[in-house]
């Protein structure tokens, strides 16, 4: 598999939406509204019940992902392997977005 072609040299911030019933019809870059409606919560994956997942996270600029998937026998390999480098890797640092309003 190659090695994804990410900025290391500069950083961006992530958001991930997980679990939601349908994928956003939102693309990278898109500015959202505040209380503008992005999608339904939903149970995708391993969820037992409807919940959103949400993460914010800072990592090389440019990085992509078509999809990431938990270990499981449905999963494709670049399912995988974005969860790989997006939860282990090393690469996405979680954040508190809290931080970002200067809430905390």
């Amino acid at each position: 598999m190659l090695k994804p072609a990410w900025d290391t040299a500069r950083r961006s911030l992530y958001v991930l939406y997980a679990h939601m019933q349908d994928a956003p019809e939102e693309k990278p870059g898109q500015k959202e509204a505040c209380g503008q409606v992005i999608g339904k919560v939903g149970k995708s994956g391993n969820a037992l019940n409807p919940h959103l997942h949400l993460e914010v996270r800072v990592g090389p600029a440019g990085a992509r992902f078509s999809s990431i998937a938990h270990y499981d026998n449905s999963a494709t390999l670049e399912e995988m392997a974005g969860y790989c480098a997006w939860s282990v890797g090393g690469l996405f640092q979680v954040i508190d977005p809290l931080t970002l309003l200067g809430a905390r």
